[in-house]
């Protein structure tokens, strides 16, 4: 069978599996190529599985493991280049195309990147794209040299992440992996094709072929890459007996427990958002432990469904809290319920410490909430320190904090996490998990939760009890009534009947999330889980998308503030990311952006679009005397409608940003050696996670180039053409335009949350949008958004999908759960 479906609870040994098949038959020669959403776990799998138990050398010196990312390639100029672990190859070595980096010195190396920046005037600083490789194109060309080389080893470890996989303008970045295959495909032949000798030859040094997708469901990119490896297979004819391949392509995850989850999620990848699949099934469908051969797009597969929970017994607890509040007495200060669970969260943590009966986890998706919840518990308690009695782990980590949490995951007393952080990681002295379900996004949340439990796995514990303690809350607002539809007066008794109805009716929400929570639990563990009297197939599951390669430097600069604003909350005694952020807002504060046609070809000006960013206040000058006078307005720019929001389309459309530095700004010399010194601090220190850091070289890259041109105000410009690239702005502001005017003349000052940041949360919830500007809200009187998405389109045309059910508050998806049909 070359295609397998693995599912079964994390730590089963899925991949250890396979990782024995290849050092059993290590005289066989092997390649495997392991993606997986999550970069530490491809870190694992080399540590856990092909390393001896020093973890200093490799278990064969047959072995050769390789990996890359953006930081790797920068370092190279833009050329091909990978780090490995091998246990007789030392330091760097350029074999054929690429550089080999030796990844135990590379952690160590601090590069000066090459700048992608040029000063073309004395106030102008412009940003020059350059050609470089991308990461999936650098290990698969690493691949090939291994191949075709007889003096390295013929097993191959490759490990890759999900997110390297971007759609370009000539498809998407999974073509490179016929680079491996490249010595034996004639492409000057017409019609190009495959040389039969050549992989004889290469079947009879490397026999076993492995790709395995981990975590698929775990990120949006996981479906189309399972779509480009077998096309892949299919364009190389590696399934042909007569070259001698054993091939597999492995998929595994443990949200793929029947066959209908892989045949309705996996067999196409057009976009979709987060989803809960729910399928009715008989008592004997939904086993926990299956073997199922099928037909998967026409190939021989194999589904083997192993899951099980790490534990003898397990026991539920749910602490639910209810608001009731009538609609004529509500006040912001009416709400108290994230105070009141907090307390009971603290109190129970602080009951089990009492206790010390077993490791506990706490998961709560708000990092605020979860660093008042630590600094209340320190009070009361003086031993709980950081390190000594917790953890607190969030999703982006620094190698050194990577390192800590492994020195201290079995000794600490309690380990904090958000959802980002869900995946991945074990610790086998947990007996107790208390989770807070957030009442939003149900799909996504559902999906982190199930994560967590799995978090206590791997010791001794996993023969005995374990507990697990969910805290929802949510406010139950009902409308009493005076009248009835007629008008006519109620009784007392009346219009308290029809209050407690709007009440029970307002609680409905509370009472889906818990059934879909136990039923997702049960359906992990056993199979399916049990509504009513009837047994149903519950699993959510990640949306599927690609976006699109490369970010503008402008873009990276704004994520890299973001990212710093959030870890100044997380560590709010650090002055060196406060200093940071404060200077970098300075840099990114003032900002324009200039949207142009593309195209050269000049249409009439009665045909040329017009963009609602230049009709402004003439729409509402046109509406206030007739509507009929908007049709003599240009013809306006194709638009979608989402939610509030007009979202416009800029595939056609170049557009420039352009960020204003003030010399007041730059004068102070003392100040600007200071920051630069602070960021290469910030590089070198190994304390911060690795996204900043990364983000961090183009930081300093800049401020170099600011900083020395002292004599004028500073602009820095990028131009970009980009197919994934649109605005939004509120449907409202041409009706509200003079509102808008007044409010960012005064009020927004005044305002904790930036409209900026509403539309910025906004797109991102309709739109999967990422790399959003502007930075600030520093609109005359038109707010907008500039972002990038590789779903916008196809999201838009799933919303008429027959198979898709949506939930809202006024609906019973409890219901629409029950009344499905066998």
């Amino acid at each position: 069978m070359p295609l397998l479906f693995l599912t079964g609870n994390p730590g089963i040994g899925k991949t250890t599996a396979v990782a024995k098949q290849i050092i059993d038959h290590l005289h066989e020669g092997s390649l495997l190529i392991y993606v997986s959403p999550r970069i530490q776990v491809n870190r694992d799998i080399i540590d856990n599985n092909f390393k001896d138990k020093s973890r200093l050398k490799l278990v064969s010196d047959n072995l050769i493991c390789l990996n890359t990312n953006k930081r790797i390639l920068d370092d190279a100029n833009g050329g091909y280049a990978v780090e490995y672990y091998n246990n007789n190859l030392t330091e760097e070595h350029h074999i054929g195309q690429v550089k080999f980096l030796d990844a135990r010195i590379l952690k160590e190396k601090v590069s000066d990147f090459p700048s992608r920046l040029v000063r073309y005037a004395d106030n102008l600083v412009q940003v020059e794209k350059r050609h470089e490789v991308g990461v999936l194109a650098s290990l698969c060309e690493a691949i090939h040299t291994c191949i075709i080389n007889p003096d390295l080893p013929n097993n191959i470890i490759a490990t890759a992440s999900m997110q390297s996989l971007k759609e370009t303008r000539y498809g998407n970045t999974l073509k490179h992996l016929g680079r491996i295959f490249s010595s034996a495909y004639n492409s000057s032949k017409k019609p190009p094709g495959i040389i039969p000798k050549k992989m004889k030859e290469i079947a009879s040094r490397m026999k076993n072929i492995f790709i395995m997708i981990d975590e698929i469901t775990g990120s949006q990119e996981g479906v189309a890459f399972l779509h480009g490896v077998l096309d892949f297979v299919e364009e190389y004819d590696l399934l042909n007996p007569e070259y001698g391949f054993n091939l597999k392509v492995i998929t595994a995850d443990a949200s793929l427990t029947i066959q209908d989850v892989v045949e309705n999620h996996l067999s196409n990848n057009q976009i979709q958002g987060d989803k809960i699949f729910v399928r009715q099934v008989s008592d004997s469908i939904g086993q926990c432990l299956s073997f199922n051969d099928f037909q998967f797009l026409n190939k021989p597969a194999t589904l083997i469904n192993a899951n099980s929970y790490p534990a003898d017994k397990l026991i539920f607890n749910y602490h639910i809290f209810i608001q009731s509040l009538s609609s004529d007495n509500i006040t912001d200060e009416t709400f108290a319920l994230d105070t009141k669970v907090a307390e009971k969260i603290e109190a129970d943590i602080l009951k089990l410490l009492d206790e010390n009966d077993g490791q506990i986890i706490v998961y709560i998706q708000n990092k605020d909430a979860l660093k008042q919840l630590i600094t209340k518990i320190s009070k009361l308690r003086p031993s709980f320190t950081l390190h000594q009695e917790y953890l607190e782990i969030h999703a982006s980590l620094s190698d050194k904090e990577e390192a800590e949490i492994q020195k201290y995951q079995n000794t600490v007393k309690v380990v904090f996490m958000t959802a980002s952080a869900s995946r991945g990681l074990s610790f086998p002295q947990t007996k107790h998990i208390l989770v807070q379900i957030p009442s939003f996004q149900i799909e996504q949340n559902l999906m982190e939760i199930i994560q967590v439990i799995y978090r206590g796995r791997g010791g001794e514990l996993d023969q005995g009890s374990k507990y697990l303690n969910f805290y929802l809350s949510d406010k139950a607002i009902y409308y009493p009534k005076k009248v009835d539809d007629n008008g006519k007066s109620l009784s007392a008794t009346e219009s308290e009947k029809l209050a407690n109805l709007s009440l029970q009716e307002a609680c409905l929400n509370v009472l889906n999330i818990l059934i879909i929570l136990k039923a997702s639990i049960m359906t992990r563990i056993m199979g399916s889980g049990e509504i009513g009297r009837k047994r149903y197939v519950i699993i959510p599951i990640g949306g599927k998308a690609i976006s699109q390669a490369g970010e503008t430097f402008i873009g990276i600069l704004a994520t890299l503030l973001r990212q710093i604003q959030k870890e100044v909350k997380k560590q709010p005694g650090d002055n060196i990311f406060k200093n940071i952020e404060q200077t970098l807002y300075e840099l990114l504060s003032v900002q324009k952006t200039e949207i142009s046609p593309y195209s050269q070809n000049k249409s009439l000006p009665e045909t040329q679009e017009v963009s609602y960013l230049s009709i402004g206040f003439n729409f509402l000058s046109k509406i206030e005397i007739s509507l009929d006078n908007l049709l003599s307005l240009p013809p306006i720019e194709k638009t979608y409608v989402r939610g509030s929001l007009l979202i416009v389309p800029l595939s056609e459309k170049l557009v420039k940003e352009t960020n204003y530095i003030d010399l007041e700004k730059l004068l102070d010399k003392k100040r600007n050696e200071d920051f630069i010194k602070r960021l290469q601090l910030l590089v070198k220190s190994g304390k911060y996670p690795k996204q900043i850091i990364s983000a961090a070289y183009s930081l300093i890259d800049l401020t170099r180039k600011l900083f020395s041109e002292l004599e004028r105000s500073q602009k820095l410009t990028q131009t970009s053409l980009s197919s994934e690239r649109y605005y939004a702005l509120p449907i409202q502001t041409f009706f509200s335009f003079q509102a808008f005017e007044d409010y960012f003349e005064n009020e927004r000052r005044i305002d904790n949350v930036s409209l900026r940041d509403i539309l910025a949360r906004y797109v991102s919830t309709l739109a999967l949008a990422y790399n959003v500007l502007p930075i600030d809200s520093n609109y005359q009187n038109i707010p907008y958004v500039v972002f990038n998405s590789g779903a916008m389109d196809k999201l838009g045309k799933n919303l008429f999908n027959e198979n898709q059910i949506f939930q809202s508050k006024e609906m019973n998806i409890l219901n629409l759960i029950l009344s499905q049909e066998d």
